[in-house]
């Protein structure tokens, strides 16, 4: 079908406007990044899991130092004795659920596993409390942490990296972690 000089072709147009929609979709898929990791997702052997912190399980911070004292750029180095789970949740503590609530609604996380966003929300938080907390003055504090587990973590070198974002202050903390 023609569409003569001067008159509007509505079936010439479906077609161009469809034709640049795919030809978009296509632009955008060839430059796309990956999407974030959700829980069952792999990074080479290991399985991102959700799961709530249990005394049971091996986490990172019971061998890197979790604490930052204020925004900047940090670095922590340790070794993980090797285990099929391995928590690598982490997030902020306050003396009082209030001021955790607060915090927590200012805040913007991102996680990076060994060089792979991971999607936060899709494993969600929990809190618990740490009784004498001594960061805390040794009151009880209420940490709220991400509940992000690997599952089989694979021997050698990982770099688990959050990012936290609060009011123009940036957190950049990295923990190289050495799993025997």
């Amino acid at each position: 079908m023609c569409c003569s000089p001067g008159r509007t072709c509505a079936a010439t147009l479906a077609v161009i406007a469809c034709a640049a929609v795919t030809s978009g979709v296509r632009a955008a898929a060839v430059g796309s990044v990956p999407a974030p990791l959700v829980p069952g997702d792999r990074i080479g052997g290991m399985t991102l899991a959700r799961v709530s912190y249990t005394a049971n399980l091996v986490s990172i911070f019971d061998f890197c130092d979790p604490l930052i004292h204020a925004p900047a750029l940090y670095h922590r180095h340790c070794t993980v004795p090797r285990t099929r789970r391995l928590f690598i949740g982490y997030g902020p503590f306050e003396a009082t659920l209030p001021a955790l609530n607060r915090a927590w609604r200012r805040e913007r996380w991102q996680l990076h596993v060994d060089g792979h966003e991971v999607r936060l929300s899709a494993f969600g938080a929990d809190d618990r409390t740490l009784y004498d907390y001594p960061p805390g003055a040794y009151r009880n504090s209420i940490l709220r942490e991400w509940r992000v587990l690997l599952v089989n973590p694979t021997r050698g070198r990982h770099l688990i990296r959050y990012v936290t974002r609060e009011s123009g202050s940036v957190t950049d903390v990295t923990f190289t972690v050495w799993i025997r």
